[in-house]
């Protein structure tokens, strides 16, 4: 019995724990499917994260807006692009406008483009008293890098205001309402439009990368142009804010505004030609469009 024992055990053939060549392709093409399958979840999930956390900071800038107005008598930060290029200050060593500068992506040694101290420094900032953190100007779904000394870096800020919001302002059309108190949007003002309030008044966009210049954020009433881009770096998606104090992440559905620059990934933008994203015309149905300027203002009588 023992050496027929002996006998079988030698006949066993024996395995040193190898995985075959076709076993390893096997389990190769298996991962690379697993992968394929849950890379699309993936990227839903990090912009979901990354909508989340710039939500946030779009709110705070936001709040900053209603307690200026709050303790300013009811009066609105100023929004003039000309005054924010030129970096004005008033008679009393403050700020004149919510903010000030000019990006220019694109243009390297702008050094608007990485001057945090333009939207934080009360010098410079009406809001700046009120946020303290450069990074809630901040898309961190942004790809785009301008050049400072032959160094990349994102652009300091990528929100502005809608040109119909601000004390001081400079919007793109007459015969519309111009909005510069809070309770003028509230409904006090006389020639307030029935429809329209604090939850439809929109006050902050997340604007594309190389359409942001000044703070302004200019919507065109009375012609088919967006003139300004919103960005759409959240899934088709992009943020603004509204004078009640909400915030949401609102989808872009037209091709006008969903069209990425002409190249992908993390792009580096050096002294290259590459032209500022602005005034596109658009068919008078462009849904994009119109909800722009739905939220923008009303004309008057």
């Amino acid at each position: 019995m023992k050496n027929i024992i002996s006998q079988k055990k030698r006949t066993i053939p024996h395995r040193n724990g190898a995985f075959t060549l076709s076993e390893l392709l096997v389990v190769m093409a298996i991962i690379a499917i697993l992968a394929a399958l849950l890379l699309p979840t993936l990227q839903y999930a990090q912009q979901q994260s990354q909508g989340i956390h710039c939500l946030n900071n779009l709110r705070q800038v936001q709040l900053s807006w209603l307690m200026y107005a709050n303790e300013s008598s009811d009066v609105l930060a100023g929004n003039w692009w000309e005054e924010e290029q030129a970096h004005v200050i008033g008679e009393d060593g403050l700020a004149v406008n919510w903010l000030s500068g000019w990006e220019e992506l694109g243009n390297p040694d702008t050094s608007d483009n990485t001057n945090s101290a333009l939207f934080l420094s009360p010098v410079y900032a009406q809001l700046g008293p009120y946020v303290n953190d450069a990074k809630s100007y901040q898309c961190v779904a942004s790809k785009s890098l301008c050049l400072e000394n032959d160094a990349p870096f994102p652009l300091c800020r990528d929100i502005s205001m809608s040109a119909w919001m601000g004390y001081i302002n400079d919007p793109p059309d007459g015969g519309y309402q111009t909005f510069r108190k809070l309770s003028s949007i509230a409904g006090s003002d006389a020639n307030t439009h029935a429809s329209f309030g604090p939850a439809q008044a929109l006050v902050f966009v997340d604007e594309k990368d190389n359409s942001i210049d000044d703070g302004e954020f200019d919507i065109e009433m009375a012609a088919d142009e967006l003139i300004n881009i919103p960005a759409a770096y959240h899934a088709g998606a992009g943020l603004v804010s509204f004078a009640d104090g909400h915030a949401e992440i609102h989808p872009w559905v037209t091709q006008e505004v969903l069209q990425p620059p002409p190249f992908g990934g993390v792009v580096i933008w050096g002294n290259n030609g590459r032209q500022k994203d602005q005034f596109k015309s658009c068919a008078a149905n462009n849904q994009d469009m119109l909800w722009l300027q739905a939220h923008a203002t009303f004309a008057t009588p």
